[in-house]
Order: structure tokens, then C-alpha cells, then sequence
């Protein structure tokens, strides 16, 4: 079996900074989820982008858990992840994960998640078993992300598309339409029925 290099996103041997650095990619996967979701550009969004009054984390990830509706597992280890960037980004004392496990109300419950979730199996004879499982939650949570941006991408290149179509199949029906010598008649016919069809729209004939 293949070992799993936890160094592959940051080289850092600082346990806290490791943390971080993972966390703050996360983050900015989630700024872009939200940015192709929402369709805006969440670098110069006041909610999401880099201001004083943008959004948590937190808040962010609570968003994407509305609008896609995440499965309650990946909600948990979303939790999980976000509990274990709070810790070691806002208390002093946890600085390792033993810390964390002992000094902190959720320690007992983030240990207890990570070993059930993530096995020791790729695991490098030299690397801490805890560090080795965040980095699994932390490479899980990355690839539902980056999943997550593509689907959506391909949805909204999708829906263009159908738009395009749409609206390129009616410009040529009105022009062939209009070359017809009753052509009048069945405009006419076709408002009607279109009056019918969307009633709520209040179509006036002009």
C-alpha cells in the first residue's frame, strides 16, 4: 500500500502552522465554491472576500451546507476540521494535538472522530498518528471542495448552453415565421398560447 505524504501541501514542522496553512486553503476553496454557487467574484465581495465585515469561516461553511445540502457525515468532519483550526488558531496552550484532546471540551470527541474516520494504514512509520489523520480530513475535505466547484461549473456551463440554444432556436423561428404569408395569424396564436401557458406573466400584446 502506497504511504500518504503529509507533507505534500505544507513542509512546515510547526504543528500550529501546519494547521493553518491546510485550514487557509480550505478556506479559500470555500470562498470559490461560494463565488461559482452565488455567481459573484468573492474576492471583492463584502460577505466573502478579504474586508473587516466578511464572513467566518464558519459562517461560510454553514452557507455551502444550505445551498448544497451536504451530507451529514462531510457536516461533521466539516465541524471536526473547523473545531481543530479554532483551537490551535485562538488558544496558547493547545499547541499539540494531546493538547487539544485533553485541554478543551471538544478534545475527547475530535479524537474520537478522527480514529473512527481514518485508519493508520498509509501511514509513515516516522509521521504522528495525529497529524497523519488530520491531514486525511484535511485532503478529504479539499477534494469534496474541489468536486464541489467543478460540478457546479459544469452545471452553469450547462445551463448557458441550454440558454444559448433557446434563445438562438427562437430568433430563427420568428424569422421564418415572419416569411410565411400568414405570418401574422400565427404570431397571434402563438401569444395566445403563450398567454395560457404563463398566466401569472400578465403578457400585454403590444
Amino acid at each position: 500500500m502506497k504511504e500518504t505524504d503529509i507533507q505534500a501541501f505544507s513542509k512546515t514542522d510547526n504543528l500550529r502552522l501546519y494547521i493553518i496553512e491546510h485550514t487557509l486553503h480550505i478556506e479559500t476553496l470555500v470562498s470559490e465554491a461560494i463565488e461559482h454557487l452565488l455567481g459573484i467574484d468573492y474576492k471583492t465581495s463584502k460577505s466573502f472576500g478579504y474586508g473587516s465585515s466578511a464572513l467566518s469561516f464558519n459562517q461560510k461553511i454553514q452557507i455551502i451546507q444550505d445551498i448544497k445540502g451536504i451530507e451529514s457525515e462531510m457536516t461533521k468532519k466539516l465541524s471536526c476540521l473547523m473545531n481543530i483550526r479554532n483551537k490551535f488558531a485562538h488558544v496558547q496552550e493547545i499547541d499539540s494535538f494531546e493538547n487539544l484532546f485533553t485541554l478543551t471540551s471538544v478534545g475527547k470527541e475530535i479524537e474520537k472522530q478522527l480514529s473512527k474516520w481514518y485508519s493508520l494504514d498509509e501511514k509513515k512509520v516516522s509521521d504522528d498518528e495525529h497529524k497523519f489523520r488530520f491531514f486525511k480530513l484535511a485532503e478529504e475535505i479539499t477534494y469534496m471542495l474541489i468536486l464541489l466547484q467543478v460540478e457546479t461549473r459544469t452545471k452553469n456551463r450547462v445551463l448557458e448552453i441550454e440558454k444559448e440554444f433557446t434563445e438562438g432556436n427562437l430568433k430563427s423561428y420568428v424569422e421564418v415565421v415572419s416569411e410565411l404569408e400568414n405570418a401574422s395569424e400565427i404570431q397571434s396564436k402563438v401569444f395566445a398560447k403563450t398567454s395560457e401557458k404563463l398566466p401569472h406573466l400578465k403578457i400585454d400584446k403590444k
